[in-house]
């Protein structure tokens, strides 16, 4: 039998958003994290909570002075920009304990009654303990001070920024031929403009012995007349060599993870032009270019789930593998992606995130935890959990993997 949350919602029917309007506006009021997440979950919504009498809202969890703060209303709210910025900034992890087991709440390192200031660069997140020492005093100064928070989110901000990346990298290497297409032009680009030493590079002297790359580490013109890039026997040395090219461009750019974070509302707030991305989910390929050799093999990839389409375009002819080219970057697959935004559109009800692609794997472990899926078979009713109907690449507003988490208009 199915389990079924909390409020009479099949829990299989949806991914629950670490962050959306909801939940922004629960933690505005001073609740914690987890909590916020968990009455989202259970169809709370602050306009409900509003109506609730102190001792229901005592029940559910709520502080009285939390309960006050709902009832009232009397600060205005933190805009949902700043406070997605800086619940993402620290990957809703305490900057002071770095303990992501424990719950966080949003502080103002310059109090509200004297700075009015609710910008991202005031928002420190903080567990509760350290929340706590932050507003008590210990003799004539407080435990925690005003510079000692800004210290510690500034460091810990600057550390977090470097987490996806390593995480990537890390998981990357479990598999060495994980890579299935990479953007030579754009990867080899990056690395000019971060002048990387590519003689240094693992492979390097191997394609250059073999004459696959140039002195400066720049990949030659490949034959135009093969299937895919990589065709023929010095395949394998080329792959190695560029491999390590993107593993040392990466090492050196902020790539940020947005699997489990496709809700509109929150990649509105950071997500810009030249951002680079990682993204793990079930994409749909269809071919634009009309070659059948060489370059210009175009095909351009779509993820579009919960109000967010996410698209690039890639070279199909860029492949490392056969099995690449003729199978794995065709029709609806599960992949992994480094991606840089190219632009950022928005309209009533969806965020269109154009990117291009610099390389493209198979789904790497461990990046992904969140279900999108609104199907059954995702709890194990049908044994091959990839397989979904097949829906044309452009899909209405009806979100293919799910339905939108939902937003509290009053928050």
């Amino acid at each position: 039998m199915q389990d079924t949350a909390e409020g009479g919602v099949d829990d299989w029917r949806k991914g629950h958003a670490r962050l959306n309007r909801t939940v922004a506006a629960f933690i505005d009021r001073g609740m914690d994290h987890r909590l916020a997440q968990t009455l989202s979950k259970r169809g709370w919504t602050l306009a409900k909570l509003k109506q609730t009498e102190p001792a229901e809202l005592s029940a559910l969890g709520l502080s009285d002075g939390i309960a006050r703060k709902i009832l009232s209303g009397r600060r205005p709210p933190i805009p949902f920009n700043e406070l997605a910025a800086a619940l993402i900034a620290s990957r809703f992890t305490c900057c002071v304990c770095h303990d992501p087991q424990k719950s966080v709440v949003i502080h103002h390192i310059e109090d509200w009654a004297q700075s009015r200031d609710h910008t991202a660069s005031n928002l420190a997140v903080l567990c509760l303990d350290h929340h706590d020492k932050a507003h008590k005093q210990g003799g004539h100064t407080r435990n925690l001070t005003h510079d000692l928070v800004h210290q510690a989110k500034h460091d810990w901000e600057a550390k977090v920024a470097k987490l996806d990346t390593r995480a990537i990298l890390d998981a990357s290497a479990i598999d060495s031929d994980v890579w299935w297409l990479f953007n030579h032009i754009r990867l080899f680009s990056l690395a000019s403009d971060l002048m990387l030493d590519l003689s240094r590079v693992e492979g390097f002297a191997g394609a250059r012995d073999r004459a696959l790359i140039d002195n400066s580490g720049v990949p030659r013109a490949r034959p135009p007349h093969t299937s895919w890039m990589y065709q023929g026997g010095d395949g394998s040395p080329l792959y190695r060599y560029v491999t390590g090219v993107l593993r040392a461009t990466l090492s050196h750019l902020t790539v940020y993870n947005i699997s489990d974070d496709l809700d509109r509302s929150t990649l509105s707030s950071i997500v810009r032009p030249d951002q680079f991305l990682f993204l793990q989910g079930t994409f749909n390929f269809q071919t634009r270019g009309v070659a059948a050799l060489g370059p210009g093999q175009t095909v351009v990839g779509v993820r579009h789930v919960n109000g967010v389409k996410v698209s690039f375009t890639a070279d199909r002819w860029e492949a490392v593998s056969n099995s690449a080219w003729s199978n794995w970057l065709k029709g609806r697959r599960e992949i992994a992606c480094a991606l840089r935004v190219i632009n950022v559109t928005r309209s009533e009800g969806m965020i269109h995130i154009e990117t291009t692609a610099i390389a493209i794997s198979a789904p790497l472990g461990g990046l992904k935890t969140r279900e999108y899926a609104n199907a059954p078979y995702r709890q194990g009713y049908y044994p091959d959990d990839d397989v979904e109907p097949q829906i044309e690449l452009e899909i209405g507003p009806q979100d293919e993997d799910g339905p939108e988490d939902p937003a509290d208009p009053s928050g």
